[in-house]
């Protein structure tokens, strides 16, 4: 037999020095948050990091993203690279009622005794109307490869897994049309595989867009199957942007930017919503499967110019 690599788990601290600095940063980019939903099962999608609240400031506040929905359910993590303690359980209860977030969340290093009777407790007296969870952060490598962080969920709501399976088991409470969204998005993932496409592949939802990261914190790669238009799109878009910096920054090299795409963009400020859109969008009839392979052809190309394109444009943003 051929021999095997050493397992072996890394400290915390030898990845992020600081909580808010290192660790809070990392987690803001959204592959990282988004390892954070899989383990989950809960798409989230980034607010704001360092939210005020009061005199204190949330690590970071999430939202579960549903562009058809005119209320938006909060979600509220604080993060710790030790084990859990009264400050930030205290804290992190502040912080969720501060935002009337529905999903708190607690990221520790390893979660005490006492802490997890305090969660369950809460998860009972609040009857789902607000969800508790505290995952476990850890970091892992064999031999001397790069170290692999790994969430793990040790404390949910007593229904929640339960839920989960019955949701994944009972596919046929959906609609015709969630059912073929979902497996709309999941022959798009295997599309991109079996392209090879530098695109990241992620979890699929049974709704109309996908989301992906793109290397900026400053906004990601938003797809579309829009069957009531009948279209396909794919677009920049900026879930944190109120007062419009990011999108006049960009529309300000719209020329430059149209140019590197090879087409004319829709720039869509969305005055009315703290987020902007920037998307190229194509007709095709995405209730014909026939059609699929076209869509996912022009899916693949718009994306990857835009994961090209716009992190180069975002550079300065900053400086200006």
């Amino acid at each position: 037999m051929g021999s095997f690599g050493n397992l072996k788990q890394v400290h915390l601290r030898e990845l992020w020095k600081n909580e808010a600095s290192d660790f809070t940063e990392w987690l803001s980019h959204k592959e990282n948050l988004d390892m954070l939903a899989t383990e989950l099962k809960i798409p989230l999608e980034l607010v704001e990091r360092e939210k005020a609240i009061g005199g204190f400031s949330a690590d970071l506040v999430a939202k579960i993203p549903n562009p058809d929905s005119e209320s938006e359910e909060y979600v509220v993590i604080e993060n710790q690279l030790e084990d859990s303690d009264h400050d930030h359980l205290g804290k992190l209860i502040t912080y969720a009622s501060g935002v009337e977030a529905k999903i708190v969340i607690l990221i520790c290093k390893d979660l005490r005794e006492e802490h997890r009777t305090a969660i369950d407790w809460l998860n009972e007296i609040s009857s789902g109307e607000v969800k508790f969870f505290v995952v476990r952060i850890e970091a892992w490598q064999i031999d001397d490869s790069r170290p692999a962080p790994k969430f793990n969920i040790v404390c949910e709501p007593d229904y929640w897994a339960k839920n989960l399976k019955q949701s994944v088991d009972i596919k046929k409470d959906l609609t015709e049309t969630k059912k073929m969204q979902l497996e709309f998005w999941n022959s798009f993932m295997d599309f991109l595989k079996n392209k090879k496409s530098n695109l990241k592949s992620r979890k699929v939802y049974p709704q109309h867009w996908c989301d992906l990261a793109i290397g900026t914190s400053k906004g990601y790669l938003s797809l579309v199957m829009d069957t009531r238009q009948n279209l396909v799109s794919a677009a920049f878009y900026s879930a944190n942007d109120p007062d419009k910096k990011i999108f006049q920054h960009l529309f300000s090299k719209k020329d430059a930017i149209e140019k590197d795409i090879g087409a004319p963009l829709v720039w869509m400020e969305l005055p009315d919503k703290k987020a902007s859109r920037i998307k190229i969008e194509k007709q095709i009839e995405v209730t014909n499967k026939t059609q699929w392979q076209v869509a996912f052809e022009f899916l693949k190309e718009e994306a990857e110019k835009i994961q090209r394109i716009f992190p180069k444009y975002l550079k300065d943003i900053d400086d200006e």
